[in-house]
């Protein structure tokens, strides 16, 4: 308390001994303030020596300080005396470092000495190790400590010997292999997890980048056409659609390979004799459950075997009745009541499974309701010299060129579409920003040099279709190869320029340095991917919002399954079977599995989801203008464009007028004339005033 930074080391020594006298001397301080500084140190001197080399008190009066500190120098780990100022702990003889018991790890153990030795630097280390620490149990059991307390051990006492040492690390070293083996075996497992994680991360990274997009959507639709096609261009296929249906309606299972499906009346007659002959067995498989010849007639649980006759086959059997009757009396009834209801059976429905191009016909279906797209059975159908697996890939590549072309043609109109819903919105708050809304971006995207008088003169279907026909030359009759063409000689194929030329018209963020080694038709073809990125935009964003919602969702599940399957996967030891081997099968299958469930996810919404354009509200008073008028006929053609579309157009039309309400809905007559008045005049302040919708506010009634 009393010390200062600018006070010498010998005095801030002194200040310690004083320091310790208060507390360990038994004098008064105002006497110990009157001594020096010197007395001080040597009464501290002689009491240790008395307290801790045990020097006899009369002869410790008459020592000298040198005599006390030699005395001292004797006794092990005792210091006090000797306090002075260390600018550096190794000049107090190194760091000291204790452990209060050893790792498993011997790398841990040699980490923590060389906290003592860093550098050069002097120090030392001691462990100390109790028989009850779990390194010690592993070899010196309650047999050790048993010969230790009959040796005469206490608790306490001190062992050391370099027998011990050696088996602490002999123990280590086990210890090692032991966690080495489980950290090989969990890496054996996680390696599954990391393949599958780096084939998924990979795909959703592209996809929240918005690179390649479409390159991975028509590998959906491939590959589920290709999952389709397997399916349904299969020898097995209406074999097994047949045991489905039998299972469903008869309650059967019949082997699909077994089925003759040549004739519908022997289909039938197979039919119901392998229900009989099912039926017959699960009765007697059902009735050793509940009247088993093991157990004495007493046992025999007849009420759940009258409740189960009455489920299964409608069939009354009292428990009396049971009693009355044997294990084959029972079985005969109930199989007979069976093979009845079977011969009842309507089996008129087998018939459609005969019919020619089935398969086709499903597969058609199923290209309808997956992609929108008609086709014709007979167009799948297997030619007569053609091997199996020719024909599904015939198939498949017949089904693929449809779904792409349809695709591409919702390139081309999605966009449109989706500029077509924004006007509307945006008109029922302002039309005149609508219109010039709808002719900057007709302009940017397509070059058409419109502007909102032309499109007052078009009729409101002629606008929606040269859209549509402006987007197909871009798409596919060469005017983007011209755009890009013609960048490509004004700016003499400088990257930097046509990084700066491709931000500005195409609206694309480019860096100059990734084109700086691309030759020509690199170059070329990297401007008319920025190209196409501008004329699908929209379906970029609707793609990306899709895939990462579908993408996320059934990551998580598998994950959870694979946490499920880790789980329990050890359970299959017990059948003798590798574990982790198991875990990487069906970890696989299920990750495959994951794969087909989003590519049937993706290639349902795709063709049929739509982004609904969030349009902010306007304030369609304070930002009228004297051309109202005029934008009010042009915004009305323009919103007409959706109108005449398709219905799905026509009922958001719809549904945005009743969700938007006009202005002018709830106003009188006269209200409207003195509006339409005020327009003429050019007085927008009057006709907006006489134009605000006036409601009367209901009072409220106060209970």
């Amino acid at each position: 308390r009393d010390a200062k930074p600018e006070m010498e080391d010998e005095q801030i020594i002194a200040l310690a001994y004083r320091h310790l006298a208060t507390q360990s001397l038994d004098i008064k301080p105002a006497a110990l303030d009157a001594m020096s500084d010197d007395q001080v140190c040597l009464e501290m001197l002689r009491h240790w020596s008395v307290s801790e080399a045990f020097i006899d008190a009369d002869k410790a009066d008459s020592m000298s300080a040198q005599q006390c500190k030699q005395a001292l120098d004797k006794l092990a780990g005792f210091m006090l005396h000797r306090l002075s100022m260390f600018e550096h702990v190794e000049k107090m003889g190194g760091l000291h470092i204790v452990g209060t018991e050893r790792h498993e790890s011997r790398r841990i153990d040699n980490q923590l000495r060389g906290r003592a030795g860093r550098q050069g630097d002097r120090g030392s280390s001691r462990f100390f190790v109790a028989l009850e620490d779990d390194l010690m149990k592993l070899f010196a059991g309650p047999k050790v400590l048993a010969i230790l307390s009959k040796l005469g051990m206490k608790e306490g006492d001190a062992l050391e010997s370099r027998l011990v040492t050696k088996r602490l690390e002999g123990a280590q070293r086990k210890v090692e292999e032991r966690n080495y083996e489980i950290r090989k075996n969990l890496l054996e497992y996680d390696e599954v997890m990391e393949h599958q994680r780096n084939a998924f991360y990979g795909t959703r990274q592209a996809v929240l980048e918005g690179r390649e997009i479409d390159t991975i959507i028509f590998s959906y639709i491939a590959d589920a056409i290709d999952d389709a096609c397997d399916v349904y261009i299969d020898h097995d296929y209406v074999a097994s659609q047949v045991a489905e249906w039998c299972r469903q309606t008869l309650d059967v299972s019949i082997e699909a390979g077994k089925l003759r499906l040549d004739n519908l009346a022997d289909l039938q007659t197979q039919v119901r004799d392998e229900g009989k002959d099912e039926s017959r067995q699960v009765i007697e498989i059902t009735l050793g459950e509940y009247m088993s010849n093991d157990l004495p007639p007493e046992q025999w649980d007849l009420r759940s075997l009258s409740s189960w006759a009455m489920s299964r086959f409608s069939v009354d059997l009292k428990q009396n009745q049971l009693r009355q009757m044997n294990v084959d009396e029972v079985t005969e009834q109930l199989a007979q009541t069976a093979q009845d209801q079977i011969d009842k059976k309507d089996l008129v429905g087998l018939a459609k499974f005969l019919e020619p191009l089935y398969a086709q016909k499903d597969l058609a279906e199923w290209v309808k309701q997956k992609f929108n797209i008609e086709i014709k059975p007979g167009d799948l159908a297997p030619n007569e010299s053609e091997k199996p697996d020719d024909t599904k890939q015939r198939v498949a590549q017949f089904i693929y060129e449809k779904a792409s072309n349809e695709y591409r043609q919702r390139e081309i109109r999605y966009p449109i579409e989706f500029a077509m819903d924004m006007v509307t919105q945006t008109a029922q708050q302002d039309q005149q920003f609508a219109a010039e809304q709808l002719v900057a971006w007709a302009n940017q995207r397509y070059d058409l040099g419109w502007n909102v008088e032309h499109i007052s003169t078009l009729p409101a279907g002629q606008i929606y279709e040269q859209l549509v026909e402006a987007s197909t030359q871009w798409h596919r009759n060469g005017r983007l190869d011209a755009l890009v063409d013609q960048a490509l000689t004004e700016h003499d194929h400088d990257p930097q320029k046509l990084a700066e030329w491709a931000k500005q018209r195409l609206g694309q963020d480019v860096q100059a340095d990734d084109w700086q080694n691309l030759e020509h038709d690199a170059l070329r073809q990297a401007l008319i991917d920025k190209g196409r990125a501008m004329l699908r935009q929209e379906l970029t964003q609707l793609e990306r919002f899709v895939l990462l919602q579908i993408l996320d969702t059934a990551w998580k599940d598998h994950l959870y399954a694979m946490d499920q399957l880790k789980d329990s996967v050890g359970l299959r030891g017990y059948a003798e079977r590798d574990p982790r081997i198991e875990y990487k099968r069906e970890g696989a299958s299920q990750f495959h599995q994951m794969q087909k469930t989003m590519r049937d996810r993706v290639t349902e919404l795709i063709f049929r989801a739509r982004l609904t354009p969030n349009v902010e509200a306007r304030n369609v008073y304070g930002d009228q203008r004297a051309e109202h008028a005029e934008a009010d006929n042009v915004m009305n053609n323009a919103a007409g464009a959706v109108q005449s579309g398709t219905a799905e157009q026509r009922e958001d039309q719809a549904a945005a007028r009743e969700a938007g309400d006009a202005p002018d809905r709830h106003q009188s007559r006269k209200a409207r004339r003195a509006a339409a008045a005020g327009r003429n005049r050019g007085d927008e302040q009057a006709a907006t005033q006489q134009s605000k919708p006036g409601y009367k506010k209901r009072k409220r009634r106060r209970r």
